[in-house]
């Protein structure tokens, strides 16, 4: 899966190329979608799904367009004491924008991005990743802190539970695929990798998304990659 996974509603959703999606209520079994609607789902918050393109769905299935799509492209988004927050991407360049409904986004101050692709809001302070390694934190109205992940591979999502940041992504493409990378931190500032994943797991694939709810973290991938 391309794209991500997110929980709300009491429900997992995970989107992939050309529109399809899984949905599950444990994070073990799985429901496949195939919808006309093909836009890949970015965030969750407020009982509402965010797609890449600004629409908004109930389910993770049914969507409605509210007209970002001729603005840009939405990478993360979460719900943060009221308010959407979100990493997108406009014809300007990559920026950070707010939401208090979810349908109509503004532009907001917030300094360089460097085209990052997902973030999270874990109590008072942001964490973001994104291309060649790039992990960054910042507080509340403070500025941008980049953070020395260790590993040059670009990370694609990230997801905080049980005290832990945990960070997934891929390794460049190579004859053999993809090589899978896991990151884990308990305060954001110092990363390590995470190796005691099973031994059968495919590692041609790269991780693009990451969810956590009720003491599991969930992790999707290409070729279907799903992992607990």
């Amino acid at each position: 899966f391309s794209g991500g996974i997110f929980f709300g509603n009491d429900i997992y959703v995970a989107s992939g190329v050309y529109g399809r999606t899984l949905i599950s209520t444990n994070g073990h079994d799985w429901t496949i979608f195939d919808p006309t609607y093909t836009s890949k789902c970015v965030g969750y918050g407020n009982g509402q799904f965010i797609a890449q393109d600004g629409a908004t769905s109930t389910n993770g299935i049914d969507w409605t367009l509210n007209g970002w799509e001729s603005v840009g492209s939405l990478n993360r988004v979460v719900w943060v004491n009221g308010v959407f927050v979100a990493i997108g991407d406009t014809p300007a360049g990559t920026s950070a924008f707010t939401s208090f409904s979810g349908m109509r986004w503004r532009p907001v101050n917030s300094g360089t991005f460097d085209s990052l692709a997902k973030a999270i809001h874990p109590a008072d302070k942001y964490v973001a990743v994104g291309p060649g390694g790039t992990i960054v934190t910042w507080p509340k109205g403070g500025k941008l802190t980049y953070r020395n992940s260790g590993t040059p591979n670009n990370l694609s999502a990230i997801a905080y539970g049980k005290g832990l940041f945990v960070a997934v992504g891929a390794s460049a493409f190579t004859g053999d695929g993809y090589t899978a990378t896991i990151l884990a931190s308990r305060n954001s500032s110092v990363w390590m990798q995470v190796t005691n994943v099973p031994a059968t797991f495919p590692f041609a694939y790269g991780l693009s998304g990451i969810a956590y709810r009720n003491g599991l973290f969930v992790a999707v991938g290409d070729g279907g990659t799903i992992l607990t």
